[in-house]
């Protein structure tokens, strides 16, 4: 609404745009209905800010890029970590680094790396420690352009230094949702993609709904929010008894880096249902009569969803529990906005921002949430709280999708962060 407004304003263009894939073509669609033949659609563009970036970097050097995905990283951590053979210098401990600390700040020289602020590392590093490791840096930054990789963070940060110099600033208005998912790189790019002004920029965010990144204060981005921020504690998306369910789950958190606010629910409704099986077949089972009842009781597909924490859960549990409900599916994957004719599925990662009636999640296990084998891979307690926190935020995410219904279930024994 605040998009379309600004739009039919008529002083620029307007940016549209979040952190998620999925939740840019959910947005699109939005504005499509509500700004149907209005011209004023034309000033919009609605898309999410890394494909933005991509697609402006392009244009500027004539050529596209390729990303580095986890594997690449790992690869590149593991020689550059064999090169030094130092000790405590681990493939893990470097990777650890270059994701939290080298590449979200656009780190690029051993000047900038001397003096760079680590306190989210938690492991502390003398002068010495930082010169050896910064070699590790080095070598996994020279692993990756003999690939002609680059990083997402990179590329925000290319088309930050190409606006700031040529001094363009291509919209009036930018608005960003899912802001707690920026990390710095992101964060200055929408900074740098308008004017300072009226109505510059405006950034929604939820502290708990962090799945991505660590936390990264927006003042570091030139974004100057004292003042004039506006919390939001009244909650009309989903019924009290899901939002009571949710906040148990992320009040276990052991620290949060931004106040929580106590919120209420306006709609009522069912006790969401926990449920634990013996095993895969009857939670299957178990999930294709509770999508047959909502069915029966007037519930459309497309207001279905069904997500896990793993893709192997998804191929092995969720589709084979709609297909026993008789109904067809739709991934998420998809850059596409879910059809109304079929039942949504998906990784939690892939749900940002998207609303359902009701939400089924399943595999919440122990040893799938949190996923032991990534927490395993952590390479100090720092990290390693970082990252069950998000994974704690990221079934909260996939809970709190559901407006009515909420099941979740699992197999074996429970996830920790379920409310006994």
């Amino acid at each position: 609404h605040r998009a379309a407004r600004l739009a039919r304003e008529g002083r620029g263009r307007v940016l549209l745009t979040s952190f998620s894939r999925t939740l840019a073509a959910h947005l699109k669609q939005q504005i499509e209905k509500l700004m149907a033949d209005d011209p004023a659609r034309e000033r919009v563009d609605v898309v999410h800010l890394h494909q933005l970036a991509v697609d402006r970097i392009t244009d500027v050097r004539g050529q596209g890029m390729h990303i580095a995905n986890g594997p690449a990283l790992s690869r590149a951590a593991k020689a550059a970590a064999e090169g030094l053979k130092a000790a405590g210098v681990t493939p893990a401990f470097l990777e650890a680094e270059w994701d939290m600390v080298v590449d979200p700040y656009g780190v690029s020289s051993w000047e900038e790396y001397a003096v760079v602020d680590r306190a989210a590392r938690g492991t502390p590093l003398n002068r010495a420690q930082r010169e050896t490791v910064w070699k590790g840096i080095e070598a996994m930054r020279g692993a990756l352009a003999a690939e002609g990789q680059t990083t997402w963070s990179t590329v925000c940060w290319d088309l930050v230094d190409h606006l700031d110099e040529v001094g363009e600033r291509p919209y009036a208005h930018v608005i960003a949702d899912e802001v707690q998912d920026f990390g710095p790189a992101e964060l200055r790019l929408l900074r740098a993609l308008s004017e300072v002004g009226t109505n510059d920029v405006l950034l929604a965010s939820d502290a708990n709904q962090r799945i991505f990144k660590p936390y990264t204060p927006v003042a570091r981005a030139g974004l100057e929010v004292r003042g004039r921020s506006l919390t939001l504690r009244v909650n009309y998306r989903m019924t009290e008894q899901i939002r009571r369910t949710a906040d148990r789950i992320i009040s276990g958190k052991q620290e949060c880096d931004e106040p929580t606010v106590p919120s209420v629910s306006l709609l009522t409704g069912t006790e969401p249902e926990v449920t634990v099986f013996p095993g895969v077949n009857a939670e299957v089972k178990a999930v294709a009569e509770w999508v047959k009842r909502l069915v029966a009781n007037g519930y459309r597909p497309g207001e279905i969803a069904i997500f896990a924490r793993r893709k192997d859960i998804i191929q092995n549990r969720v589709h084979p529990a709609v297909k026993a409900a008789n109904l067809e599916s739709f991934n998420l994957e998809s850059d596409e906005a879910p059809p109304s004719n079929r039942v949504a599925i998906g990784t939690m990662h892939r749900c940002k921002g998207l609303q359902f009636r009701a939400v089924a999640v399943m595999g919440v296990e122990d040893g799938t949430v949190p996923l032991d084998t990534v927490r395993a891979r952590q390479p100090d307690e720092a990290a390693q709280r970082a990252f069950v926190e998000m994974e704690r935020n990221l079934l909260y995410v996939a809970c709190s999708r559901a407006r009515e219904r909420l099941l979740l279930t699992g197999v074996g024994k429970g996830s920790e962060f379920v409310p006994r």
